[in-house]
């Protein structure tokens, strides 16, 4: 995961509990990341690639695991 407004990669800790993540922010200066800021999962600068292999599995799997809640945009 990687913070929209800092460029920093954060670690996701722990397990992914239905569609909530925990990041440790502890890279990122204190009061840089406010309440509602946003991060990227996957996106540019994070690919699909990236976090498949990150949690050992393949892009389509990811893909194929997110919600209908999500926006999704096909190009």
């Amino acid at each position: 995961m990687q913070s929209t407004n800092q460029g920093v990669r954060l670690p996701i800790v722990g397990r992914v509990a239905m569609d909530s993540i925990t990041a440790d922010v502890s890279a990122l200066a204190e009061g840089t990341l406010p309440l509602g800021s946003l991060v990227e999962v996957p996106g540019p600068n994070h690919t699909l690639e990236d976090l498949a292999e990150s949690a050992g599995t393949f892009s389509h799997e990811i893909l194929t695991g997110l919600s209908r809640r999500y926006h999704h945009q096909y190009r």
